[in-house]
């Protein structure tokens, strides 16, 4: 998201006075933008760093990293640091049937610190989410629909590709298998 972000900032039309900044490990663009594009992990090293007053919203994408082995504690920290009165929102598609356990976690945090927190779901996709397969020395990758569940099906191994791609070549080639 932050690389896709820099493209964006184009469009702000100020370059002196850039509304959009990208600070990770590898970029540092327009540090002075009012809105700065950039990792829990840097969040955290402001907050660590007695800098944490310089945030007025803190935006988290993918929020369901937390769970992540080896950066969730991180998450995890950068969340508990936030103070009162900062205005916190967290994104993700895919928390899953752990989203009530989740947000009952969130909302006992941001309660001790007096502070109201939402759960806003939705079921719609903005950009509609497409399955591939590739099957053995095939050349071309086969769309797999998955909005009628197919793809779940062949996930679970209760039916093959072989059996839903009536038009793959070479089905001897395929094991039926998502690679």
């Amino acid at each position: 998201m932050n690389d896709n972000r820099m493209s964006d900032n184009k469009m702000s039309g100020n370059n002196s006075n850039p509304l959009v900044g990208i600070l990770t490990n590898d970029l540092k663009i327009d540090l002075q933008a009012r809105i700065l594009v950039t990792v829990p992990e840097i969040v955290l090293k402001f907050y660590e760093n007695g800098r944490g007053d310089e945030f007025e919203v803190v935006v988290v994408d993918e929020i369901h990293l937390i769970q992540d082995e080896e950066r969730g504690i991180v998450w995890e920290k950068m969340i508990l640091m936030i103070p009162s009165g900062v205005l916190f929102v967290g994104l993700s598609a895919t928390l899953g049937t752990s989203e009530e356990l989740f947000f009952g976690w969130l909302k006992s945090i941001f309660e001790m610190k007096n502070d109201v927190i939402d759960f806003i779901k939705t079921d719609k996709r903005v950009i509609p989410l497409n399955f591939y397969s590739y099957c053995g020395g095939l050349i071309k990758m086969e769309k797999v629909e998955s909005g009628d569940g197919v793809f779940e099906k062949v996930f679970r191994g209760e039916v093959s590709l072989i059996e839903i791609e009536s038009d793959v070549e070479n089905k001897d080639e395929c094991d039926g298998n998502v690679k």
